[in-house]
């Protein structure tokens, strides 16, 4: 059996009539208008600023404040009353970081 070019049909092999698919030939690239001529209106380049120190210190407690409630539970041996403080925690934590990000964000856009 030979190797048979993509482009090839053998008579045999197409019972059907079906047109064959040919490989593009990619030696030349067809010449293309760019995309976008001219200069973009309306858009600034912005920065965001940092995190502040506050904010970090919500993102940590926010983060930390499950795995601290399964030590001190099984320490303690308290679930109860860990769940509802750490529940709690994690709520307010939550909600004041997502205010913190919010404001600091809303100060870069115009």
């Amino acid at each position: 059996m030979s190797a048979q070019e993509p482009t090839q049909i053998r008579p045999e092999d197409n019972t059907w009539g079906e047109t064959r698919w040919e490989q593009p030939n990619f030696t030349s690239a067809p010449s293309q208008p760019p995309y976008v001529q001219g200069q973009l209106v309306g858009i600034r380049p912005f920065q965001v600023a940092p995190p502040s120190e506050a904010e970090r210190v919500v993102a940590l407690i926010r983060t930390w404040v499950w795995p601290v409630f399964l030590v001190a539970a099984l320490i303690t041996g308290n679930w109860a009353s860990m769940f509802v403080t750490t529940l709690v925690v994690a709520i307010v934590s939550g909600h004041v970081l997502k205010r913190m990000r919010r404001a600091r964000l809303s100060t870069y856009i115009q």
